[in-house]
């Protein structure tokens, strides 16, 4: 029950992406809150692939718009680790997202 509810949810946020895109445009701060919980819905889902594309994709937008030192960044890396991580990944998860944020 609660993965159909999951699922729908998917559908919601995927649709308000693609309206949000139109109207902001794809680099725009303002479709941050819609990828971030996008993401967290994917990983209850464990659809982590799809977590992973949708972080990289986040994290475009905030180093374009934002200092990589940015708090929001550091934790956007830190979900990039993970999901890589749950990927099975772990080395790539060290070397490439958690370095960046413990530095």
């Amino acid at each position: 029950a609660y993965l159909e509810k999951y699922q729908e949810s998917i559908k919601c946020f995927q649709k308000a992406l693609v309206i949000e895109e139109k109207y902001y445009g794809k680099k725009s701060i303002e479709i941050i809150t819609t990828l971030r919980s996008l993401t967290r819905v994917y990983d209850l889902v464990g659809d982590y692939k799809n977590k992973k594309s949708t972080l990289k994709y986040l994290l475009k937008i905030q180093t374009e718009n934002f200092s990589e030192e940015d708090y929001e960044t550091g934790m956007t890396l830190m979900s990039l680790g993970n999901a890589e991580g749950n990927l099975g990944n772990h080395k790539k998860k060290k070397e490439k997202y958690c370095s960046n944020v413990l530095r």
